[in-house]
Protein backbone atom coordinates (compact mmCIF):
# COMPACT_ATOMS: atom_id res chain seq x y z
CA UNK A 1 0.00 0.00 0.00
CA UNK A 2 1.43 3.47 -1.14
CA UNK A 3 -0.13 5.21 1.61
CA UNK A 4 2.13 3.34 4.23
CA UNK A 5 5.30 3.25 2.22
CA UNK A 6 4.66 7.48 1.84
CA UNK A 7 3.65 7.16 5.86
CA UNK A 8 0.39 9.04 5.85
CA UNK A 9 -1.38 5.38 7.32
CA UNK A 10 0.75 3.34 9.88
CA UNK A 11 -1.30 0.34 10.64
CA UNK A 12 -3.86 -0.78 8.52
CA UNK A 13 -6.41 -0.05 10.94
CA UNK A 14 -5.34 3.41 10.01
CA UNK A 15 -6.41 3.02 6.45
CA UNK A 16 -9.77 3.48 5.20
CA UNK A 17 -10.08 2.22 1.39
CA UNK A 18 -12.36 3.45 -1.53
CA UNK A 19 -13.48 0.56 -4.56
CA UNK A 20 -14.71 2.24 -7.33
CA UNK A 21 -16.06 -1.18 -10.05
CA UNK A 22 -17.70 -1.14 -12.81
CA UNK A 23 -19.41 -4.18 -14.38
CA UNK A 24 -19.45 -7.46 -12.69
CA UNK A 25 -16.49 -6.42 -10.66
CA UNK A 26 -19.03 -3.50 -9.41
CA UNK A 27 -21.95 -6.49 -8.62
CA UNK A 28 -19.17 -8.46 -6.41
CA UNK A 29 -17.60 -5.44 -4.50
CA UNK A 30 -21.32 -4.39 -3.83
CA UNK A 31 -22.59 -8.24 -2.67
CA UNK A 32 -19.03 -8.20 -0.55
CA UNK A 33 -19.07 -4.67 0.99
CA UNK A 34 -19.98 -5.11 4.33
CA UNK A 35 -17.88 -7.71 4.87
CA UNK A 36 -14.65 -5.91 2.83
CA UNK A 37 -13.36 -3.85 6.20
CA UNK A 38 -12.43 -7.41 7.40
CA UNK A 39 -11.10 -9.00 4.43
CA UNK A 40 -8.62 -5.86 4.06
CA UNK A 41 -8.11 -5.60 7.72
CA UNK A 42 -8.94 -1.85 7.61
CA UNK A 43 -11.42 0.65 8.95
CA UNK A 44 -13.61 1.28 6.49
CA UNK A 45 -14.27 0.30 3.11
CA UNK A 46 -17.00 2.70 0.42
CA UNK A 47 -17.73 1.06 -2.59
CA UNK A 48 -18.83 2.70 -5.49
CA UNK A 49 -20.51 1.70 -8.90
CA UNK A 50 -18.45 3.81 -11.88
CA UNK A 51 -19.87 2.67 -15.18
CA UNK A 52 -17.37 5.07 -16.78
CA UNK A 53 -14.46 3.68 -15.27
CA UNK A 54 -12.02 3.41 -17.72
CA UNK A 55 -9.97 -0.30 -18.42
CA UNK A 56 -6.57 0.93 -19.44
CA UNK A 57 -3.07 0.63 -17.25
CA UNK A 58 -3.30 4.60 -17.08
CA UNK A 59 -6.27 5.00 -15.00
CA UNK A 60 -4.96 3.15 -11.26
CA UNK A 61 -4.24 6.83 -9.00
CA UNK A 62 -0.55 7.42 -7.25
CA UNK A 63 -2.76 6.30 -4.32
CA UNK A 64 -4.37 3.25 -5.66
CA UNK A 65 -3.87 0.35 -7.70
CA UNK A 66 -6.09 -1.12 -11.10
CA UNK A 67 -7.94 -4.43 -10.98
CA UNK A 68 -9.10 -6.02 -14.32
CA UNK A 69 -11.01 -9.23 -14.69
CA UNK A 70 -13.27 -10.32 -17.62
CA UNK A 71 -16.84 -8.11 -17.13
CA UNK A 72 -15.03 -5.38 -15.13
CA UNK A 73 -12.64 -3.47 -13.15
CA UNK A 74 -11.40 -1.63 -10.14
CA UNK A 75 -9.54 0.84 -8.86
CA UNK A 76 -8.99 0.64 -5.26
CA UNK A 77 -7.13 3.70 -3.38
CA UNK A 78 -6.51 3.72 0.34
CA UNK A 79 -6.35 7.18 2.43
CA UNK A 80 -5.99 7.74 6.42
CA UNK A 81 -9.49 6.79 7.87
CA UNK A 82 -11.31 9.34 10.05
CA UNK A 83 -12.80 9.42 13.68
CA UNK A 84 -11.36 7.99 16.51
CA UNK A 85 -10.01 4.69 17.10
CA UNK A 86 -11.76 2.23 18.92
CA UNK A 87 -10.03 0.77 22.21
CA UNK A 88 -10.61 -2.68 21.81
CA UNK A 89 -10.59 -3.21 17.78
CA UNK A 90 -8.68 -0.52 16.68
CA UNK A 91 -10.76 0.58 13.89
CA UNK A 92 -11.17 4.03 13.52
CA UNK A 93 -15.27 5.03 13.64
CA UNK A 94 -17.12 8.05 13.56
CA UNK A 95 -17.32 8.29 17.32
CA UNK A 96 -17.00 5.95 20.35
CA UNK A 97 -18.85 5.38 24.00
CA UNK A 98 -18.42 7.70 26.80
CA UNK A 99 -20.23 5.53 29.42
CA UNK A 100 -19.51 2.38 30.24
CA UNK A 101 -17.20 0.64 29.01
CA UNK A 102 -16.03 4.00 27.68
CA UNK A 103 -13.82 3.88 24.25
CA UNK A 104 -15.51 1.29 22.31
CA UNK A 105 -17.41 1.40 19.15
CA UNK A 106 -20.94 0.05 18.71
CA UNK A 107 -19.60 -3.22 16.82
CA UNK A 108 -17.70 -3.31 20.36
CA UNK A 109 -20.26 -2.33 23.07
CA UNK A 110 -22.88 -4.59 21.28
CA UNK A 111 -20.13 -7.26 21.05
CA UNK A 112 -19.26 -7.36 25.11
CA UNK A 113 -22.88 -6.63 25.95
CA UNK A 114 -23.55 -10.28 24.01
CA UNK A 115 -20.90 -11.44 25.88
CA UNK A 116 -22.11 -10.58 29.13
CA UNK A 117 -25.52 -11.54 28.54
CA UNK A 118 -24.35 -15.30 27.50
CA UNK A 119 -22.04 -15.28 30.95
CA UNK A 120 -25.48 -14.85 32.52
Amino acid sequence: MRSRQEKRVGSSREAGVSVRANGSTAELAERYAADLATLFITSDVSVAPDPDLPLDADAATAAGARFTEPGGAAIIEAQRAGGVRCDRCWRYVPSVSHGDPAGLCTRCVDALSEAMESVG
